[in-house]
């Protein structure tokens, strides 16, 4: 073994053995959330459905979120999401208290079917990117560590190609390195099992890894590309912001294919105060649309910033549109989570993940048996 091969070997060692229990949980808190978006629709499939009338004419959103607050009165709405599917219910998001479905029709409103599941997604988030810290100040700490970890992964990965390298390209030498060896045990079946896990999850887990790094390392992410910044617009002299109605009616127009549109609300308000409007401050930022059309892959909406106060479209955003560079930061969450690619996406997403435990655990029995070997009597 060269020296340099030697070197990258101890290396490759020391990062595994120094940052392998943290890339393991990681790992399986990623293997819990990978069909997290289909587990998710499928329990609240019956909360989300309303049985529309004859005249589907929906309640004005006023009067809606008057009665989500009659039924939760200490409810404290963040954002609407409105679907163009007459038996959708609206879906209410409460901010950090969770959120409801309302039935657009009668204003009757549901929690969703499963608290325990979401509160469980919510855990294992929690755990996957802060080590399960809180307050912001552990978070703080947290982060850089599974951030480091991340880093860690990614170096494993590039000195594990390295070394898996073969010397000779003969079907003698690859095949135990590309496939599993029947009957193998003990170190032998260690080794196979790393080579063989390794090679074939290695793009994914690069992937995975470096868009990891871009969510966990914000000023890393603005190397690669900044996010526009969205100017405040000054509130005319005794000018009232526009009500979420207008807001509504304003982007079915600006898209008529429209399939989902979510409006977040600039503040939420107590029961028995006006309906709410966007912060009404001298200074205030846009408002952003979220809109997902019909027949649309994209895996991020399209989004419209509008003017407050007046209505005016100041920009209308699709990933298309978007340079190259801030298509490949604004993709990072997306890519990472398994989301663009839908259930296929979610199903790589989890081999990856699940290849990463297995990599951990013959790392870790590799590690044992060079340490501390057996002793033949």
């Amino acid at each position: 073994m060269s020296r340099c091969r030697k070197a990258l070997f101890w290396l490759h060692l020391v990062a595994g053995l120094t940052a392998g229990l943290v890339i393991a949980l990681m790992a399986f808190t990623g293997l819990c959330m990978s069909f997290q978006p289909q587990i998710l629709a499928w329990a609240d499939h019956d909360a989300a459905r309303v049985a529309p009338p004859a005249d589907p004419v929906h309640l004005p959103i006023a009067d809606l979120l008057s009665r989500v607050r009659e039924d939760w009165p200490d409810a404290k709405p963040s954002a609407l999401t409105f679907y163009a599917d007459p038996a959708r219910a609206v879906m209410i998001a409460l901010g950090r208290d969770g959120l409801v479905y309302a039935n657009p029709y009668t204003g009757d409103s549901v929690e969703p079917a499963t608290p325990r599941l979401r509160s469980f997604f919510e855990f294992t988030l929690r755990v996957h990117r802060w080590l399960g810290g809180e307050d912001q100040a552990t978070r703080k700490i947290t982060g850089h560590i599974t951030g480091a970890a991340c880093a860690a992964f990614l170096f494993l990965c590039l000195t594990g190609l390295y070394l898996w390298w073969p010397r000779q390209w003969t079907a003698r030498v690859l095949r135990p390195s590309l496939w599993f060896i029947r009957g193998a045990t003990g170190k032998a079946r260690d080794w196979n099992w790393h080579n063989v896990f390794g090679f074939w999850n290695l793009p994914l887990l690069i992937v995975i890894t470096i868009t990891g790094l871009l969510m966990a390392y914000k000023p890393l992410a603005d190397l690669l590309s900044k996010t526009p910044p969205i100017p405040s617009i000054t509130r005319p002299e005794g000018a009232r912001p526009l009500d979420p109605a207008a807001l509504l009616a304003l982007a079915q127009t600006a898209a008529p294919s429209w399939e989902s549109i979510t409006l977040r609300l600039g503040n939420a308000r107590r029961p028995g105060a006006n309906p709410p409007t966007l912060n009404p401050q001298p200074t205030t930022p846009p408002i952003t649309i979220a809109i997902r059309e019909t027949g649309s892959l994209s895996p991020v909406p399209r989004q419209l910033v509008v003017n407050p106060f007046t209505g005016e479209i100041l920009r209308d955003e699709s990933l298309s549109d978007y340079p190259f560079a801030r298509a490949l930061r604004t993709l990072a969450k997306p890519v990472h989570t398994g989301e663009a690619g839908g259930l296929v996406g979610a199903t790589l997403g989890a081999l990856a993940t699940l290849g990463a435990l297995v990599l951990i655990c013959t790392g870790f029995a590799l590690s044992w048996r060079r340490f501390f070997p057996k002793r033949r009597s």
